[in-house]
């Protein structure tokens, strides 16, 4: 089956208000073999919202829209999965098998959340899981408890006397690792579903957001690359990762992309100028008055720049992944921007990546190209 090969398309996140409005990057959907892209707003409007300072929500009747563009895989284990509860996780899962895409990542036990979906294109079976390390107390799946598949991780604040003698305020070094008896399951879970497949897809939700994490880290937490290799070693290919909502580097380990962050897709949450209700205050943060302006265009720029990527699959090998620039435009919609929004799309994702050794050519097209040994 070596011969056969598959364009997979990996997306970021959508985050849907009303119908979507036209892009080219839609048709790019229709024009893939397979797609797969984060769902970060539940399709509901049952349930209540959980005491949480941001909970959200897309329109029911929006969920249609994926299927129009052709999405076939929605991974919706993330920090949003669980908004509304378990009513507003079903009706999720229900309205996404209804538009014809594949909901993975939640269920009404670990097993199910856990449970892979399959889609066969060109004589090749692919298989995609969704997990979660962003898990708001309460949402993560068990034996008896609907939820999301969650992979655990420590977290432990490191505190040097000097410093805070020297500089008081400065913020501890936060080290996480990822739990073993979680990394030990997530694994058993890869492992049983690679057995049954070609090729195996996992969506992450992971990492910290520009602006939560301190600068002096660096754009990955600790936890993330020890994980992303342990998932491959036993038996993913591709990992395709979320949350952040602003393009990470690529990795390219043991031939295998790991993708840390693409960024917002179509996300109608991060329009121009769209303020979303503050609903309990955390700590210490400063939010803005009346709100929080997701967009953050003029103070996170990021969050209006992002990537998707075109992955050459066949059985147990990836040959190349295309990196596509775009910009979000005025209703946070994916576009081609001009010449120079590709290339500083391009130069921040290969900056991120070179630390891994990672580089791409720049084609004519304006986009980037891994080819892989």
């Amino acid at each position: 089956m070596s011969e056969h090969n598959v364009n997979l398309l990996a997306l970021g996140d959508f985050m849907l208000e009303h119908t979507l409005g036209e892009s080219p990057f839609y048709g790019l959907i229709e024009q893939s073999d397979v797609s797969v892209a984060n769902v970060e707003a539940p399709f509901t409007d049952q349930g209540h919202p959980a005491d949480k300072t941001v909970a959200m929500k897309s329109p029911p009747e929006t969920a249609k829209e994926l299927g129009r563009i052709g999405l076939n895989v929605a991974a919706v284990a993330n920090n949003h999965a669980m908004d509304f509860g378990i009513d507003g996780m079903r009706q999720n899962k229900k309205l996404l098998a209804e538009a014809g895409v594949h909901c993975v990542g939640t269920g009404e036990n670990i097993d199910e959340a856990m449970q892979p979906a399959f889609v066969e294109s060109n004589g090749l079976k692919l298989g995609f899981l969704s997990f979660s390390s962003t898990l708001p107390i309460g949402t993560s799946a068990a034996a008896n408890r609907p939820g999301m598949a969650p992979i655990r991780v420590e977290t432990s604040y490191l505190l040097d006397s000097s410093i805070c003698e020297e500089q008081p305020g400065t913020a501890p070094y936060v080290s996480t690792r990822v739990i073993d008896e979680e990394l030990e399951r997530a694994v058993g879970v890869v492992k049983a579903a690679k057995a049954q497949c070609d090729s195996l897809i996992i969506a992450l939700h992971w990492g910290v957001p520009e602006g939560w994490a301190t600068p002096a880290q660096g754009w990955l937490a600790d936890y993330q690359q020890p994980l992303g290799h342990a998932l491959i070693d036993a038996g993913a290919d591709v990992l395709t990762g979320s949350h952040p909502h602003v393009t990470h580097g690529i990795e390219i380990y043991k031939g295998k992309p790991i993708l840390y962050c693409l960024g917002n897709f179509a996300s109608q949450y991060f329009a121009k100028g769209r303020v979303v209700e503050i609903a309990r205050p955390i700590g210490g943060f400063k939010f803005d008055p009346g709100g929080f302006d997701l967009s953050r265009y003029e103070k996170v720029p990021e969050h209006g720049k992002a990537f998707a990527a075109r992955i050459g699959l066949q059985k147990n090998k990836v040959n190349a992944v295309e990196i596509m620039p775009y910009i979000l435009d005025h209703q946070g919609e994916p576009q081609y921007g001009s010449e120079s929004d590709q290339a500083s799309i391009l130069d921040r994702v290969e900056n991120f990546s070179l630390q891994f050794g990672t580089t791409f050519e720049r084609t004519d097209q304006g986009t980037g190209l891994i080819r892989i040994q």
